[in-house]
């Protein structure tokens, strides 16, 4: 055991002179390794064991990696790090390189960016508010004395009938004798508890209803799912709506449903929409649409598995089709798009919310359809001022129009829509950050809004503001300037008295909103929404 002690303790002393060499000067460096080579030579004369010459120069490299990842630029090449010059590339934090470090460095760099877009984005409303003109607004009701008591209301009987029926939903034998109308208001009740089970939605489905409406049927499997379609299957059916329904919703159910309807069909069908149906293809809705050839409203969003085909048959399957929604069909080409949708003549509503491949070029051809009164494109990326031009000129009688997220429209866009489509009534333009005042202002000067949503959209100021109340104040009904900090408080409290329709404001975010907007304000009927995040109170 002696002589293995020894050799342990002679390559701890040999790794120690190593270090203390590599740490030593480059100048005493070289006659130390001639010394530790003489030395070495001497041992392997003497009978000692041979020197693993792989493993000494792993280590060795181990040890000098920091030495080699330094970097110091304080002088002239050579001064401080010898002769040679061995300075090294990549940067001052070159000797934090390594597979943490790089994270942590992105880490950090993800939020410097992000604090620097937040501060350009404030830096843009100061810059607004600066070049606003002052709005002079006085509280027409003393702040002091604090919010408005709210009306006493009692709950309508009806209200209390339904809450009583869900809390007991499972013990409910049968609903026959009920309208319809009521079934709808208990089964979106059912589904807000998520209590819709296999059992509670064959209560919906029993007696041949006009209406069957679930807004969520994530508890509903394929088997429960057949057997809902199939006890709901009649010739009355005009309406058929199935919230969350991927689960259950699938090629064999909607052949169970075609094959219940028979030779007949589904004459009185109306209505169908399919929410979630992630498992629902072309070809199964190409029989279940063909069971229904009356049908004036189709809403199958988040339907994944869809492709063009689906809809360049669309034309020839539903001909009188006046309601459309296609939202987050991200397997829809935009070409099918534009070739299908303006055959579609009798086409007045429309969503294509999400799907990558709208661009202006299918925005023009869906501007041409004649009786079109609503468009939603939020998340549509491509969608650029041209669309908004081409609608303006196209679509005259577009009511409802929602931008959100469409980060390419600007001003010119909306002075071009507002131009055009006089009729508009709802705008939303939630996080359009080209937006300023102008594109809003001509909007509001130009079309009888009801609802107006500009949450996160750092150009809006005060003359927004002022148009809403000057233009809109016997129409608006809904407003949303959430995080659109530009806006004065003066001129939130002159647009709240001038506007007394208005019934809900939000302010998430306004951090300019205090006590006096609130409980000054003369609007009676007027709530504000957001305030615990935004509202703070006037010393």
């Amino acid at each position: 055991m002696a002589p293995k002690k020894r050799r342990a303790a002679s390559a701890e002393q040999q790794q120690e002179e190593e270090r203390s060499e590599n740490d030593a000067p480059p100048a005493e460096q070289e006659p130390r390794q001639r010394q530790r080579r003489g030395g070495a030579g001497a041992a392997a004369a003497a009978g000692a064991p041979p020197i693993n010459r792989a493993q000494q120069a792993a280590d060795i490299a181990r040890r000098r990696a920091a030495h080699f990842a330094r970097f110091e630029d304080g002088g002239a090449e050579g001064e401080e790090h010898g002769d040679d010059g061995n300075v090294h590339v990549g940067g001052d934090q070159a000797r934090n390189l390594g597979p943490w470090s790089s994270a942590v460095e992105l880490v950090n760099a993800r939020q410097q960016a992000a604090a620097a877009r937040s501060e350009k984005i404030m830096d843009a409303a100061r810059k607004a508010v600066g070049q606003q003109e002052e709005v002079s607004w006085e509280a027409s009701r003393d702040p002091a004395l604090g919010p408005r008591v709210p009306k006493s209301r009692v709950p309508p009987l009806l209200d209390l009938s339904l809450q009583l029926l869900v809390k007991h939903i499972e013990d409910v034998v049968s609903l026959w004798g009920v309208p319809d109308a009521i079934k709808c208001q208990l089964a979106a009740a059912v589904c807000a508890r998520r209590a819709l089970s296999p059992a509670a939605a064959q209560l919906f489905a029993e007696h041949a209803p006009c209406e069957v409406a679930l807004p969520n049927c994530t508890q509903l499997d394929q088997e429960g799912m057949i057997q809902l379609l199939t006890t709901a299957c009649s010739a009355r059916l005009e309406r058929l709506d199935l919230g969350c329904c991927g689960r259950g919703f699938t090629d064999a159910s909607a052949r169970a449903l075609a094959a219940a309807a028979g030779d007949a069909g589904l004459p009185a069908l109306a209505s169908l929409a399919l929410q979630g149906a992630y498992n629902f293809t072309d070809a199964a809705l190409f029989e279940l649409l063909a069971a229904a050839p009356a049908l004036r409203r189709l809403a199958v969003p988040q339907g994944s598995k869809f492709g063009g085909g689906f809809v360049e048959r669309l034309p020839a399957l539903l001909p009188r089709l006046e309601e459309l929604d296609l939202s987050e069909c991200r397997g829809v080409p935009g070409a099918a798009l534009s070739a299908a949708l303006p055959q579609l003549m009798a086409l007045r509503r429309v969503a294509l919310d999400g799907i990558p491949e709208v661009d202006d070029s299918v925005i023009a051809a869906v501007g041409k359809l004649p009786s079109l009164t609503a468009l939603s494109l939020a998340f549509c990326q491509s969608v650029s001022d041209a669309a908004l031009a081409s609608l303006g000129s196209g679509a005259p009688n577009l009511a409802v129009l929602v931008i959100d997220d469409c980060a390419r429209v600007g001003d010119p866009g909306l002075i071009a829509l507002a131009a055009g489509c006089r009729r508009l009534a709802r705008l939303s333009a939630r996080r359009c950050v080209k937006l300023t005042d102008a594109g809003l202002v001509a909007v509001a000067e130009r079309c009888p809004l009801r609802r107006l949503e500009a949450a996160g959209v750092p150009g809006v100021g005060a003359p927004t503001a002022s148009a809403l109340a000057r233009c809109c104040g016997g129409s608006l009904e809904f407003l949303d300037l959430s995080f659109c900090r530009g806006v004065p408080e003066a001129a939130l409290g002159l647009l709240a008295d001038r506007c007394p329709k208005l019934s809900e404001l939000r302010v998430y975010g306004c951090t300019q909103v205090t006590d006096r907007l609130v409980n000054g304000t003369s609007n009676e009927v007027l709530a504000f929404k957001g305030l615990a995040t935004s509202v703070r109170t006037v010393v």
